[in-house]
């Protein structure tokens, strides 16, 4: 579905014009191909409505590139993959996206990635609820306005669709990361199993709570959360690794494990067999696929909810380990919106989220936690982040379309 469709330039008459190349929305659950082809040449037309916008079609692009090159590289979704395709055409950003929906609700996505800083991505999003392909044609200058801040306004007799919001909320960075990770000469050592599906999973029998367990394809394999398991014998006789799965609602359902000389990977109720891969393929597909740090970057700090089932949900950055980069999002479930945040503070004292819209406070210990507009204040009910889990990664909608990077990632 990934392949290059266009190259805009920005700036017209200016000493270094923003080279900009674009690449076509990804279809995402109960969406077909033609629609987010559809939907892709929409982004063009708005993209070429930005001043001195220049368009490069996919025909001409492969005449620009040779044709094995772009063969390789037409279709990567990664970050380090979409940094590659950028150099070799000598664009500044590289823009992608996607489209999907969840139960009533359409989810659309643009991201931009500087070439210049490829860590650097920035990420703008709508849910529309209950709307039709016409509302998201209809968000499609917000969404390129919010990546390239200085857009044209809508044309003449365009509006935004009915109840969007006058100042779209501000972009924020996409919660997952894919970091390079070194293992040096462990990675060789490691066995490789598959499902004969274009899963692998990449692991050392005795490694214990340290590991190492891979998983991911060919090409990608990023490391894997370890929770808990044991071994029997040094794990000749028996091994299990219990990953971090948070859509599951019992945590040791998101395991990997060898037992009576077979090898299961298990999601849930799914059970998925698994085979050894030879040794030498496995030596062969270790050196050339590429390895990560786990994937997901965020983690859940608080969940409240009120009396009218909608939520209070905050994440922060994984990283450090006292809370830093939080992000609140505040809606019914499968209806959760961005809510950004002017300050934060988290102390002995508890927690504090101030946004324009009303400030979230959350007792130490989360015994406690209330919503405050204006003088108004609403009680709300805190839930235990363990049982939430579930219901945080999956019907609540935060993280929709969004891959956590572990085993289970299409298994759930």
């Amino acid at each position: 579905m990934h392949a290059l469709v266009l190259a805009v330039l920005l700036g017209a008459g200016a000493p270094a014009p923003l080279k900009i190349a674009s690449m076509p929305m990804a279809a995402g659950s109960d969406v077909d191909e033609k629609t987010a082809a559809t939907i892709s040449e929409a982004v063009t037309a708005e993209l070429r409505r930005l001043p001195g916008a220049a368009v490069i079609t996919r025909e001409e692009i492969r005449t620009l590139l040779e044709f094995q090159k772009a063969r390789l590289l037409l279709g990567c979704d990664t970050a380090e993959c979409t940094a590659e395709l950028g150099a070799a055409l000598g664009v500044d950003h590289i823009v992608s996206g996607s489209v999907g929906r969840l139960g009533e609700s359409w989810l659309v996505q643009l991201k931009s990635q500087s070439q210049a800083h490829p860590e650097t991505i920035v990420q703008s999003d709508r849910r529309i609820r209950g709307g039709t392909v016409d509302d998201v044609l209809d968000v499609l200058p917000e969404l390129v306005g919010e990546l390239f801040p200085g857009a044209p306004p809508l044309p003449p007799g365009r509006t935004r669709r009915p109840g969007a919001a006058a100042a779209p909320p501000q972009p924020r960075p996409v919660p997952w990361a894919e970091k390079p990770l070194d293992l040096g000469n462990v990675l060789q050592s490691l066995e490789v199993v598959t499902d004969g599906k274009g899963l692998f999973l990449a692991f050392k029998r005795d490694g214990g709570l340290d590991g190492p367990l891979l998983a991911g394809d060919r090409t990608r394999l990023f490391a894997q959360r370890i929770g808990g398991g044991g071994s029997e014998d040094s794990g000749k006789k028996a091994f299990d690794f219990v990953f971090w799965e948070p859509r599951v609602k019992e945590r040791w359902r998101g395991s990997f494990d060898f037992k009576g000389g077979a090898f299961t990977l298990l999601c849930g109720e799914n059970k998925v067999a698994l085979a050894a891969v030879p040794a030498k393929e496995a030596k062969a597909l270790l050196s050339s696929a590429s390895v990560f740090s786990p994937r997901w970057q965020r983690r859940a700090f608080a969940i409240a909810r009120d009396d009218d089932a909608r939520y209070f949900y905050v994440d922060c950055a994984r990283e450090p380990d006292e809370p830093t980069d939080c992000r609140l999002f505040v809606g019914t479930k499968g209806a959760m919106e961005h809510v950004p945040l002017a300050d934060s503070i988290v102390d002995s004292s508890g927690a504090l989220f101030i946004s324009k819209s009303g400030k979230l406070r959350i007792a130490p210990g989360a015994a406690s936690a209330e919503w405050t507009v204006g003088k108004a204040v609403t009680k709300l009910v805190p839930i235990d982040l363990w049982l939430a889990a579930p219901l945080v990664y999956t019907t609540l909608g935060v993280y929709a379309g969004e891959k956590l990077g572990t085993p289970c990632d299409e298994r759930l």
